[in-house]
């Protein structure tokens, strides 16, 4: 099985400590790797263009990259974001 490699953030987390994503029918189409992905947040430490995300779906693990994060005022530690895959990784029972 191929290694699944440590990236920056990762989806989900809890109160205060979470990325989300902000559409999730935004994935019933294809996965492309032109494909953008909208997210959103709570975090000390916000994402920064280029900054990595994991994201673990049904039959495989996503490697996404940051292409805009947009800072939120109030809360100062909400962001939204778009998101694009650089590697998707399959599990091995898919």
């Amino acid at each position: 099985m191929e290694q699944v490699p440590d990236t920056d953030y990762l989806i989900g987390g809890g109160w205060g400590n979470s990325i989300q994503w902000t559409r999730p029918e935004q994935f019933n189409g294809e996965l492309t790797y032109d494909s953008r992905f909208d997210c959103h947040g709570w975090q000390r430490n916000i994402p920064e263009e280029g900054d990595s995300l994991k994201a673990e779906m049904e039959r495989s693990w996503l490697i996404l990259e940051f292409v805009s994060v947009r800072r939120c005022g109030d809360p100062p530690d909400m962001f939204f974001a778009a998101v694009k895959p650089v590697r998707q990784i399959m599990k091995d029972n898919a």
